[in-house]
């Protein structure tokens, strides 16, 4: 191998940290939001031609509208449960009856189909969902001296909240997929905007822990790292996710109601290349209903309807819909609740996020003006930051992609009544923080318990001091999502180049070296490659990171290399930086389709 000068003496000077070294602030390199490499140029969102809709819901209504070019008397519509296939079920079938109705009708089921028939022609059907009252009861304790006293549930009548829980916030957590902390800048500014009004606070270094959707997901909701998975989860998809400690169990478990509302649809989190759950996870639990809404999508006559819309309208039109029927049903039944919210349509590649950004607002909006957020903790924030793309800019695409953005908001109540937690948190805002770091944040709302830590941490309670110098290995970040180099310095030479991309894809063709139906990769181009420098108090690391593309296919891939010796290895995981679409569809691994060309 032939090395330029300037390479041997910056690799002769890497290694690792000794105990007594510690490293100082992480430093994050200001970038422009505006940059020409990546603005995007989508058209605002179209669905199909609205319809006429024949059919309104009410909260816990369905009714006729009235329409003049029709005889309503005419008119014979019925609507079919939605219904469990076994109690508790994830999955659900439609009932073999339609019950029929005149005007208007209450409905006691979460999701029912609406058909309506007109001198003997179908001429409207459409989905509609439901946030039926969930009963919340505290739990038998074992020989207990004092009588059990059991109250049902009658027509809908609550029996009123436990009063240990009337101090208690409320908690929503909404994450969009993949829109980094500038791009949130770029386009949503009025959410932000409102954000601001709200005094929500900005997690300025809030950083991914891995680089796919899953881990960082799982670790907001479950605390466990990757490794960890085992003790509940097995990735050859055998088993479900039934058994893994999610937060919502834990609010659960202290009465809280519980939602779990997506609208990814056949690729949501849990259910996109796995098993997802056998039994329902939540109280509130919309996976059901939105692949209903799929199926409008995948219906041969709506082949033209862009995959951001459900039929005539976006699918976050539905998503912010069902949400606000859900908010204003816990309210109304005084019930506290926790709320995971994951939107892909919200920033779903065909549209410009910027025509999203006044109905994510006004969503903000009316949870404030409705009271929801007088007693409600939120969290706002990306799982990752945008993975695909067009960011032509590689220095600018590692940060875009390893730094999504997190603001958090507390009611005044919350903050006046615990002042120092207030002031932890707030000095928080420009630490190193992490989805771990959340995860034990909603373990103390949910507990009352603030500032502890629960058994294999992964994190820190925001209500704790985290210190200024907390490194990416400290928070769990490996390198190759780490934002917090001090110095990245072009590396020029032609030669050097292309042998550090032959590393990366020498790793990549060890990995597949089984796979018989993957084809060999070769380097196309090298597209970025740096020395990394990252600062210590007593010594300096360098590291190099390689972005190269490959042959057969249009994989783009993301490498970080160190000097072992008198040869080059791969950090950590090599990162996919672009779609794999169909090219990988001869396996069925998640992980092989990353890197696999058929």
């Amino acid at each position: 191998m032939i090395f330029g000068p300037s390479l041997i003496l910056l690799l002769n000077r890497t290694r690792t940290l000794r105990k007594e070294e510690v490293a100082i602030e992480c430093n994050i390199p200001v970038l422009n939001e505006f940059d020409s490499t990546v603005i995007s140029h989508h058209e605002k969102i179209k669905c199909k031609n609205p319809y006429i809709r024949l059919i309104k819901d009410d909260f816990e209504f369905i009714m006729t509208a009235d329409e003049p070019f029709l005889r309503m008397d005419k008119l014979n519509c019925c609507y079919t449960p939605y219904v469990q296939i076994w109690k508790n079920s994830s999955k659900r079938v439609f009932a073999s009856y339609c019950e029929r109705f005149n005007k208007k009708v209450k409905v006691w089921h979460d999701f029912v189909k609406v058909q309506c028939n007109y001198q003997g022609h179908v001429v409207y059907s459409d989905y509609v969902d439901f946030a039926l009252s969930k009963s919340k009861f505290p739990p038998l304790k074992k020989n207990s001296n004092k009588l059990n006293v059991i109250v049902f549930v009658l027509n809908g009548v609550k029996f009123p909240p436990l009063k240990k829980n009337s101090n208690k916030l409320n908690v929503i957590v909404f994450v969009l997929n993949g829109v980094s902390r500038i791009a949130m800048y770029r386009h949503f500014p009025e959410t932000k905007k409102y954000l601001e009004k709200l005094n929500a606070i900005e997690f300025t270094k809030f950083m991914r822990i891995d680089v796919d959707d899953f881990s960082n997901i799982m670790a907001l909701l479950t605390g466990l790292h990757k490794a960890n998975y085992y003790l509940c989860w097995s990735d050859d998809n055998s088993t479900f996710f039934d058994n893994c400690p999610f937060v919502w169990r834990t609010f659960s478990s202290k009465q809280f109601l519980t939602a779990f509302v997506e609208d990814a649809g056949l690729s949501d989190i849990f259910n996109h290349n796995k098993n997802g759950f056998n039994v329902q996870p939540v109280d509130y639990y919309w996976r059901p209903f939105n692949l209903l809404l799929e199926e409008i999508k995948l219906d041969p006559q709506n082949m033209e309807i862009p995959k951001a819309c459900a039929g005539d309208i976006p699918f976050y039109t539905r998503l912010f819909a069902y949400l606000k029927k859900c908010f204003k049903r816990m309210l109304k039944d005084r019930q506290k609740f926790f709320a995971f919210v994951r939107s892909v349509s919200l920033s779903n590649e065909d549209i410009l996020l910027t025509s999203v950004d006044e109905d994510l607002r006004d969503f903000f909006v009316e949870l404030n003006h409705t009271g929801v957020l007088k007693t409600t903790a939120m969290f706002f924030l990306s799982d990752r930051g945008a993975e695909y793309g067009n960011i032509t800019n590689m220095h600018q695409r590692f940060f875009e992609t390893n730094l999504p953005f997190m603001f958090a908001y507390l009611p005044a109540h919350f903050k006046n009544k615990y002042v120092s937690l207030y002031s932890n948190f707030k000095l928080n805002k420009d630490k190193v923080t992490t989805m771990f770091d959340i995860h034990e944040t909603l373990n103390d709302i949910a507990t009352s318990k603030f500032g502890n830590n629960y058994g294999f941490s992964n994190g820190t309670s925001l209500f704790r001091k985290i210190r200024s110098t907390r490194s990416c290995k400290d928070a769990g970040i490996p390198l190759t999502c780490c934002a917090c180099a001090q110095t990245y310095i072009p590396i020029e030479e032609y030669t050097l180049r292309f042998v550090l991309g032959q590393v990366i894809v020498n790793r990549i063709n060890e990995f597949l070296h089984s796979q018989t139906d993957c084809a060999n990769l070769n380097v196309n181009k090298v597209l970025d490659a740096r020395y990394i420098k990252y600062c210590f108090q007593n010594t300096h690391l360098y590291q190099l990171k390689v972005i190269v593309s490959t042959r057969p296919g249009t994989g783009v891939y993301e490498g970080i290399l160190k000097q072992i010796r008198d040869k080059y290895v791969v950090i950590g995981t090599v990162k996919r930086l672009s779609p794999y679409e169909k090219e990988s569809h001869c396996v069925k691994n998640t992980t092989l389709k990353l890197y696999c060309v058929c």
